[in-house]
Order: structure tokens, then C-alpha cells, then sequence
């Protein structure tokens, strides 16, 4: 049973609180489980961005201040785009504020800032190329931090790609394992329970930004119920490591694909969609 309400603030943050009964791990007297799930998507494009991160930054404070102990700030994918904001982060100025100044470096390391934990890959996070997106997730060795998270995907194989393959991280891991790492699923520890998050990208990927030599699956964009057996395998492997609670981060960049997804799919719990704006 999942009982939940949902609150779309300013600054895009969309509040998730959910009760799911009967779950170990609780300490509320009808042994239900309490999680509150902050999500984000789609916040590349605002040329306001700037202006409005330290409201989006009080926000998400007192929404996590509600449930400090039960909480999961995530994202569904386009966590920044080309553009003034992300070629500035290149600027030398920069480099003692970010360890080391690189295009697209300044709104991950805001994220960091505000404590993100995991996101999906969306399509305008490979817009710079494979080798950019690289530079932009990983730590360097002149300083720079790199993503204090993971991004997410289930039907992107990134072993093929020479740029991308050695931050290929096995999947399953604890969140704290896989910062800066591509991986296809995680795991966050909340009160004790372990929450599994799955991601997935639009197969559509490869034509509508530089995916460089990484494998979309499945091979024929429009098929869902390939698409959803892709993801089902990675669902499945955290069911059989006793994860009963598992979150997909889907960035399909239409809606009603990941509301097909939610028809075909066993043992996800909640599916928080990007790409489409809605």
C-alpha cells in the first residue's frame, strides 16, 4: 500500500511523501515506513538559474528539515545544458572556487553543494560529447571535485565508449561507493531499509545528442516492452539482494513512456519521470 501526496514548490523541487505499510524499519506504532522523496528534472534551461538557486537551496532545507532522517533528494536527468552558465564554469577565475575550472563543472558543483544523491542521465547531460561529460562527473587531478553522486542508467552501456568506460561502477552499490561513477542502479540506506534506484534513458538518445560509442538499448527506440525488460533485469538483481523498495528514474522525454513503463514493470515502486517537463 503507498498513500502519498505530492507538492510542486518554487524552483521546480516536487515533494514526495510516502507511507509504505507494514515495512521493517520503522518506528511509528502502525509499522509503517515514512520516506520523503525530493526530485528534480529538467533544470538546465533557466537563465534565471543563478538568480533563483538560493531560494531552490531554502527550499529543499526546509522540505529535508521535515524529515532529516528520511529523506532522498534525486534526479531524474538535465542537470545542465550548453550554454552562458556552462561554458562560464570554464572561466580561470573559477578555478579556486571549483578545484578546476571546465565547462558544466559550476551547476554540479552547486548540486554537490545541496546534497544531490543520484540522477538519471538525461539527453542534454551528453550534449558536450562523451569525453565533456566525463570531465564533468569525474574528479580530477588539478582539484576538482567531480559529481558527489551517481548517474544513472540501466539501457546505456558505457564500457563502449573509450571515454566513459573507466567510470563504469558495478551496480548495486552503496550511493557512497559510486560517486562519479556511471552505473545502472544504487542503493541509499534510509532508517535502516535500503531503497534501490534504478535509472533509464530515452532509446531515443543517440538522435537527439552525442552518445559517442555508448550502446542504446533497446535497438528500436519505440519499443517499450524491450525497453522495460531491459530495466526489469537491473530491478530484478536488487529484489534478489532483498531490496523491496525500489525508485526508477526514468528520463523519456514523454510522459506517457514512462507511464507504459509503470503497465510493464514488477517490483518498482515509485517512477519519477524527466525529459518531458511535466
Amino acid at each position: 500500500m503507498i498513500a502519498w501526496k505530492k507538492r510542486v514548490l518554487a524552483a521546480s523541487i516536487a515533494a514526495l511523501t510516502i507511507g509504505l505499510v507494514g515495512c521493517n524499519g520503522s518506528d511509528s506504532s502502525d509499522d509503517s515506513f515514512i520516506l520523503q522523496l525530493l526530485h528534480v528534472a529538467d533544470i538546465d534551461g533557466t537563465t534565471d538559474a543563478l538568480d533563483n538557486v538560493e531560494n531552490f537551496s531554502a527550499n529543499l532545507a526546509a522540505l529535508q528539515s521535515k524529515y532529516p532522517n528520511r529523506t532522498l533528494f534525486l534526479s531524474s536527468g538535465d542537470l545542465y545544458i550548453p550554454g552562458p552558465r556552462y561554458t562560464a564554469a570554464s572561466d580561470e577565475s573559477l578555478n579556486e572556487l571549483l578545484g578546476e575550472a571546465g565547462n558544466g563543472r559550476g551547476d554540479i558543483a552547486m548540486l554537490n553543494a545541496m546534497g544531490l544523491q543520484a540522477s538519471a542521465v538525461g539527453n542534454h547531460d551528453l550534449d558536450g560529447g562523451t569525453s565533456e561529460f566525463a570531465s564533468i562527473i569525474a574528479p580530477s587531478e588539478a582539484g576538482y571535485a567531480g559529481a558527489n553522486f551517481p548517474y544513472l542508467s540501466s539501457n546505456l552501456n558505457f564500457t563502449t565508449d573509450e571515454n566513459l568506460v573507466d567510470l563504469v561502477a558495478e551496480d548495486g552499490l552503496d550511493v557512497t561507493e559510486v560517486a562519479g561513477k556511471l552505473v545502472s542502479s544504487t542503493v541509499i540506506t534510509v532508517k535502516g531499509e535500503k531503497i534501490g534506484i534504478v535509472g533509464a534513458s530515452t532509446p531515443s538518445l543517440s538522435t537527439i545528442t552525442s552518445t559517442g560509442g555508448i550502446t542504446v538499448l533497446p535497438e528500436d527506440s519505440t519499443d517499450t516492452e524491450e525497453l522495460a525488460n531491459v530495466i526489469q533485469a537491473k530491478v530484478d538483481e536488487l529484489i534478489s539482494d532483498e531490496i523491496d523498495k525500489v525508485i526508477l528514474l526514468a528520463h523519456m522525454q514523454r510522459i506517457s513512456v514512462e507511464k507504459e513503463l509503470a503497465t510493464l514493470l514488477r517490483g518498482v515502486d515509485i517512477i519519477v519521470a524527466g525529459g518531458s517537463n511535466t
